[in-house]
Formats: C-alpha cells, sequence, structure tokens
C-alpha cells in the first residue's frame, strides 16, 4: 500500500477531530460553524480540512433527510399508506353519478 493510498483510507487523527468537531458543532450551533469554516478557508491543516468535511457532511445529510410535505406520505406504514392511497382515489376518481 502506498502512502497516498494509506492517507485516503485513513484520514489523520488530526482530520478525524476536525471532522468530528465540525460535524457536532454544526448541528448545535450552525452559526458559529459557518463563523469557522470561513476563518478557516484558507488554512491547509488536517484539522480544519476535517472541519470544513465535518460541517458539509452534516449538511448533505440534513438535506436528504428533509422531505416537503407533500412527500411526507413515504414514510407512513402500510396501514397509512392504505388510506392515504385510497384518499387520494377518491379525489382523483370521483364515483360516478347515477
Amino acid at each position: 500500500m502506498t502512502d497516498l493510498q494509506r492517507d485516503i483510507d485513513f484520514p489523520s487523527t488530526d482530520f478525524q477531530k476536525g471532522f468530528n468537531e465540525g460535524y457536532l458543532i454544526r448541528q448545535h450551533l450552525p452559526e458559529l460553524a459557518n463563523e469557522l469554516q470561513r476563518a478557516l478557508q484558507n488554512s491547509t491543516s488536517d484539522r480544519s480540512q476535517g472541519f470544513t468535511s465535518g460541517v458539509k457532511q452534516y449538511q448533505l445529510e440534513t438535506q436528504k433527510s428533509f422531505k416537503p410535505d407533500w412527500r411526507s406520505h413515504e414514510n407512513l406504514d402500510d396501514k397509512d399508506m392504505d388510506r392515504a392511497n385510497e384518499r387520494d382515489r377518491s379525489i382523483d376518481d370521483p364515483e360516478p353519478e347515477l
């Protein structure tokens, strides 16, 4: 294994610490995380790179988990989904009048 490959597979301890700090600070104090990220943008240390990566990772995860109201039915269980589908059918396909 080359040094480059090892660095890619196993980030340094400083990078890991920075990543965890960035992730947690972004989760609990987003304004502070943004300020620190701006202050560290020109830094090339492993810890600052990890911090930036942790902030970005948290942002990606929260964007993926966000669903608009119109997609909220995707987390329903089967029973609730059947009710939602029945409601949709009654709205989309009204019964013909006799």
